[in-house]
């Protein structure tokens, strides 16, 4: 008698595929033209702190401020002010400058004052392409809208330039969202 009052048991081999495995994503970079060590973007992410506007455009306030974000840990100082107030943060900082700008004036204002990283919009990395990064700064790409990535990607990839995302003005939620469609 097969099984003598046990239940028998039919083992069927079930073809399972494994999981795809993830490509090595190879994302660096390195602030300046040789200025510090690359900074590996595949396994962490940088912090920039946003400095204030001082009260009167007093270089002293902004430097503290500076140098207090600093060392509550930011990796880089955002510093998106006039190029005066640029220039004395990349001189007395301890952290690589950041800088948003507007116009390609601003532009090579930031870089000339000393900014390690200049955020311009997409529209703008067209008017800057025949310029180097001679002053030691990098130039990126920024947005701020999710709807605009697309377009800011493309911009990015055709002039060979990192993409950077500002979520500075939005809810934590929002900056999640946006973070996440941007990865």
């Amino acid at each position: 008698m097969v099984g003598a009052g046990r239940p028998v048991l039919y083992v069927r081999r079930v073809p399972v595929s494994l999981p795809p495995s993830i490509p090595p994503v190879e994302a660096t970079l390195v602030l300046g033209a040789g200025a510090g060590e690359p900074v590996d973007l595949a396994t962490r992410a940088l912090v920039a702190g946003v400095v204030p506007a001082p009260r009167f455009a007093r270089e002293g306030e902004l430097v503290a401020a500076a140098n207090a974000i600093a060392d509550a840990g930011a990796d880089l100082l955002d510093v998106s002010l006039e190029a005066k107030l640029v220039g004395a943060a990349a001189r007395s900082a301890r952290r690589p400058v950041v800088s948003r700008v507007g116009t390609a004036g601003e532009a090579r204002a930031a870089r000339h004052a000393g900014a390690q990283l200049v955020l311009v919009p997409p529209h703008l990395v067209r008017q800057l392409e025949d310029e180097n990064d001679d002053e030691g700064a990098t130039t990126a790409v920024v947005v701020d809208d999710v709807d605009a990535i697309a377009e800011a990607r493309r911009q990015a990839e055709r002039h060979h330039r990192p993409l950077a995302i500002d979520t500075t003005r939005m809810t934590s939620d929002e900056a999640l969202a946006a973070e996440s469609v941007a990865l």
